[in-house]
C-alpha cells in the first residue's frame, strides 16, 4: 500500500500480483492499482499527493488528507513557510477533487485520456497507409496486372455469353 508521504511501501502485496506474469502485465497492474505513475503524466497525480491508490475509499482519502494537512499546515510545520504553503495548497486541491464523486470521475477520465498515446496526424497516416489511401502513388505489380487482365477477360466472356443466350432464346439464331 502507500505510506502517508505518497511513496509505495517496498514488498507490498500489491507490487507483484503474479510472479509468473510478464513484466508488462505487472506494470499494467501497478498502474491500475496506483502503485506507479501512469504513462504520459508528468506531474504527480492527486492520488500521489495524498498518498492513496486510485481505488481508495472516501474514508481513506479523508484520513490521508487530515494527517497530511496536520503535517504540512504552515502554522504547525518546521518547513519554510513558502514550501509549506505550496504543499498545503496541493493537498487541499487534491482533497477537494478526490472527495467529490463527480470531480473525481472527471479527474480519472482526464488521467486516462492523458495516458493514451497521441493520435497520428494526417501526413503520418498517409505515410503509413499510402498504398491503401492513394493507389496512384505506386505502379501496379505484374501480379496485379495479370489479375486485372483475367478480370477483363472474364467480363468480356460473360458479355458474349449473355448476348449469345439472348439471341438463342429469341429465336434469331437457328441451330
Amino acid at each position: 500500500m502507500y505510506r502517508v508521504d505518497g511513496e509505495p511501501q517496498t514488498g507490498s502485496a500489491l507490487r507483484r500480483i503474479d510472479p509468473h506474469c510478464p513484466l508488462e502485465c505487472n506494470r499494467l497492474v501497478d498502474i491500475l492499482l496506483g502503485n506507479q505513475d501512469m504513462v504520459g503524466v508528468s506531474k504527480p497525480t492527486y492520488y500521489d499527493i495524498l498518498g492513496v491508490h486510485r481505488f481508495a475509499s472516501a474514508d481513506t482519502i479523508r484520513r490521508a488528507y487530515r494527517e497530511l494537512s496536520k503535517r504540512y499546515h504552515p502554522d504547525t510545520t518546521t518547513l519554510p513557510t513558502a514550501i509549506a504553503r505550496e504543499k498545503f495548497h496541493q493537498i487541499n486541491t487534491a482533497y477537494t477533487v478526490l472527495i467529490s464523486p463527480q470531480q473525481r470521475a472527471a479527474y480519472d477520465q482526464q488521467l486516462w485520456q492523458n495516458s493514451l498515446p497521441a493520435s497520428p496526424t494526417l501526413p503520418e497516416m498517409q505515410h503509413i497507409y499510402s498504398a491503401y489511401l492513394d493507389p496512384t502513388d505506386r505502379p501496379l505489380s505484374p501480379g496485379e496486372l495479370f489479375a486485372l487482365f483475367l478480370l477483363g477477360l472474364t467480363f468480356v466472356g460473360c458479355l458474349l455469353l449473355v448476348v449469345t443466350l439472348g439471341l438463342v432464346r429469341s429465336g434469331s439464331v437457328s441451330t
